[in-house]
């Protein structure tokens, strides 16, 4: 079992850093998806957080069709630029292949800077964005005081449509008893919560459920 309080009074390593409740505020800009599909975008954000003298950059990898469902609805704001690619076709786009990511890992050691990347999730910043991050350190570690996480008022309808919940892994027929493995998590919105999966699991489907709709309680006998 790991002692959290005896880690946070020594410290995490990673990299030539430590991070702990005595130690210095890390500071691991959220590249993420920014690069937009572009390797030589990847290689300016690196760029980046080394001019800023930030510890490290942290980008996001992903199988599109493991985080978002190829049923998700649009958001306001990209139904109004008529574009007519699904949330699941334009989260394609941004997905780099293991080997781009070894090309990343090895600029940003060539240029020393630490290299990071985690599974898919919602912001990241703009290459511009770095250095005014980087001058806010003393109000990062202030908000530390807050641990409180808050959906802002201009999140609530990416949260509608991009939260995650739970659907179909695969084509299901009526009186399936549902397994774990037989529930995923995707990004669709407006679905029964991630939290709710063990409410789920041993009950009967009602009727035919394709492979990745959304799951609901009225489908379950």
């Amino acid at each position: 079992m790991i002692d959290i309080r005896a880690t946070q009074r020594t410290g995490v390593p990673i990299g030539p850093r430590k991070i702990g409740l005595n130690d210095p505020c890390f500071f691991l800009p959220e590249a993420g998806v920014t690069h937009n599909g572009s390797l030589d975008m990847a290689f300016r954000l690196v760029d980046a957080a080394f001019r800023t003298e930030a510890n490290g950059v942290k980008f996001q990898t992903f199988v599109s069709k493991q985080v978002i469902s190829a049923t998700a609805p649009k958001a306001a704001q990209r139904e109004t630029t008529g574009t007519a690619e699904s949330p699941l076709e334009l989260l394609k786009k941004l997905e780099f292949p293991l080997h781009v990511f070894k090309e990343i890992q090895g600029y940003c050691k060539s240029v020393g800077v630490l290299f990071l990347s985690t599974p898919f999730e919602e912001s990241s910043v703009e290459p511009g964005e770095f250095a005014a991050m980087v001058g806010g350190f003393g109000i990062i570690e202030g908000a530390l005081e807050d641990r409180c996480k808050r959906t802002l008022p201009d999140e609530h309808d990416t949260v509608a449509v991009g939260g995650k919940c739970l659907v179909s892994a695969r084509e299901f027929a009526r009186g399936r008893v549902l397994t774990e493995h037989e529930i995923a998590i995707r990004r669709q919105g407006n679905g029964l919560a991630p939290a709710l999966l063990s409410q789920l699991i041993g009950r009967r489907l009602s009727r035919d459920v394709p492979d990745g709709e959304l799951l609901q309680g009225e489908m379950f006998s």
